[in-house]
């Protein structure tokens, strides 16, 4: 047996341990006591005295976890996902906030889309590549861009602000799940359990599976449909891909599924396939500009889908919502004057005013400001975040930052895309990282990635973000975890 049919074997092993069928947390909140903020400091410190304890300060635990991550090549680039000692907690109260606010964020968003398509002056303003809006502007029979994507969310001063969403290559969604397994079985975890603790997974990554397959029903696909899912090859091989795990999870459903790179695709009209496999949907986990980047307009997928030959999810407009200027429209009154009063409630709540960065004048508060002499002026309130949500640059906080540190940034990001936003403090919180055989506590800030399949929220995992002078990148992931009273 192959090295690749032995592990996706321990991933059909892994799907029928876990019935992944159940209700979701998100959705179903137990009637419980609800924490208080203080409440939740409490246990995040009652867990961090754990960590002191005889039992677990010789940290074997903590090696034989890393050794479990690296044998199930939970990777990234060659490093652990998730380097971190302890998962991130949310209350009922909010994951009951973070859901009803990106659930009800997702048509709004997708309310923007439809009319950006609809308007060459409102397209431009995203910032797309030319290429890039000319694919966003094909029209689809059913719009994909909504089945599979996460939101980079904050809580602060007890509401919740959004700062991106990524709809082409969402993170997250498989690795979170196989890591909050690994989680729950640590002594550590037991031990804090037999408390006044009690912790529950957020939903399941499971439902990505059944939100591909309504969509593909609802773009029309009748049958059971062929589904090959399309990743970047990976030179390394190190890391077990989401692709991969999608690919298990779907022949676990009885429906044929295959990974497949950009080189692997052949169109003869009116099939899309990868060698002798017909394809009738597939899952796109590549960027447009990372397809673009080695391939023109002429590459068989390209074909197919400007013919509607394959249904593609997420299609070709998810660029839109994955710009962090589709927030910049969201704070433009001209551009929201027929919304609801309670759809621009929701917006000023969880949309912080943004801006692309460029030589202009706009408003803020309502006033009349020169953008640049602005962002100068104001670094203390403002941050600074790359167009695209996961393209890898750096994040920018201008209270801290020297004045010359925040010029330097803002130069920078007249030359690459980038967007100013209002900074809504997250705080910060003292993350237990393992590392070179220690335990190390670091000061980072954490970044809510709800999993949103379907329009509906049904998972979550945390951005654990960190860096110096005044810069935020990420740096590990950890599960997140329901937290109730026991």
């Amino acid at each position: 047996m192959s090295l690749v049919a032995k592990e996706l074997g321990c991933l059909y092993d892994h799907l029928k341990r876990h019935d992944l069928q159940k209700s979701n947390p998100a959705t179903e909140l137990p009637e419980k006591a609800e924490f208080r903020m203080e409440q939740m400091s409490e246990a995040i410190a009652c867990y961090d005295q754990l960590l002191a304890q005889e039992a677990f300060r010789d940290l074997a635990w903590a090696e034989e976890l890393q050794e479990r991550m690296m044998r199930d090549r939970l990777l990234d680039a060659g490093h652990l996902l998730a380097p971190v000692l302890r998962p991130q907690f949310i209350s009922s109260a909010q994951l009951a906030k973070l859901t009803a606010g990106c659930e009800r964020l997702v048509p709004i968003l997708d309310q923007v889309k439809t009319m950006v398509l609809h308007s060459p002056a409102l397209l431009n303003r995203l910032h797309l590549l030319p290429a890039e809006k000319m694919l966003a502007s094909i029209p689809v029979p059913h719009a994909t861009g909504s089945t599979a994507c996460h939101v980079d969310a904050h809580f602060s001063n007890g509401g919740v602000s959004v700062s991106g969403l990524e709809a082409c290559k969402p993170a997250g969604f498989a690795h979170t799940e196989l890591v909050a397994d690994l989680f729950l079985d640590l002594p550590i975890i037991k031990a804090f359990e037999r408390g006044r603790y009690r912790l529950e997974k957020v939903g399941s990554a499971n439902r990505l599976v059944e939100a591909l397959l309504d969509t593909a029903r609802k773009s029309g696909v009748g049958r059971t449909p062929n589904v090959a899912v399309l990743e970047a090859a990976d030179p390394a091989g190190e890391g077990l891909s989401e692709g991969q795990w999608l690919v298990s999870g779907l022949a676990a459903r009885d429906v044929p599924a295959l990974l497949v790179t950009p080189e692997n695709l052949q169109y003869s009209r009116p099939v899309l396939r990868s060698g002798s496999f017909q394809i009738d949907v597939l899952f796109r986990r590549l960027r447009t500009s990372e397809l673009l980047a080695r391939y023109d307009l002429s590459h068989p997928l390209l074909q197919a889908y400007r013919d509607q030959s394959v249904c593609v999810i997420n299609d070709f407009q998810a660029e839109i919502l994955g710009r962090r200027t589709l927030f910049e429209l969201l704070s433009d009154s001209a551009v929201i004057a027929n919304f609801s009063p309670c759809e621009r409630e929701l917006i000023s709540e969880l949309i912080p005013w943004t801006r692309f960065v460029s030589q202009r004048k706009t408003v803020f508060e309502g006033k009349p400001v020169d953008l640049l002499p602005f962002i100068l002026a104001e670094r203390e309130r403002l941050v600074l975040r790359p167009n695209e949500s996961s393209n890898g640059h750096p994040v920018f906080i201008g209270a801290e930052m020297s004045q010359r540190e925040w010029e330097r940034s803002t130069r920078m990001a007249l030359q690459v895309p980038y967007v100013v936003q209002e900074r809504r403090d997250p705080g910060r919180q003292r993350i237990p990282f393992f590392m070179h055989g220690d335990l190390r506590m670091r000061e980072a800030e954490v970044c809510l990635r709800p999993h949103l399949f379907g329009g509906k929220l049904r998972g979550a995992s945390a951005s654990i973000e960190a860096g110096f002078s005044g810069t935020l990148a990420c740096c590990a992931s950890a599960p997140v975890f329901l937290l109730e009273p026991n």
